[in-house]
């Protein structure tokens, strides 16, 4: 869920943040903690969900407003011919 992503963000945040750090550097060097190209990745693959769980709630709010039959998902749009 978003709140969970949310979450996940800030503690990805911070560990970049420490993980930059002349200590982060040592750990990292050492194995104890991930590089910070690492967890660049990791945030990357965290925005990512978040777009798309941002982009699938806006759809269904689409579908839900312009759908004449309210128990419509949005499994159910087809894009029409051209």
């Amino acid at each position: 869920d978003l709140d969970t992503l949310i979450k996940k963000r800030k503690e990805l945040n911070e560990s970049l943040k420490y993980s930059q750090s002349f200590m982060g550097t040592l750990d990292a060097l050492g194995g104890n903690i991930r590089s910070p190209e690492e967890v660049k990745k990791s945030i990357a693959q965290n925005e990512a969900l978040i777009n798309s769980f941002q982009a699938r709630q806006q759809a269904k709010g689409i579908v839900a407003l312009t759908s004449p039959d309210p128990k419509a998902g949005i499994e159910n749009l087809r894009l029409d011919k051209g």
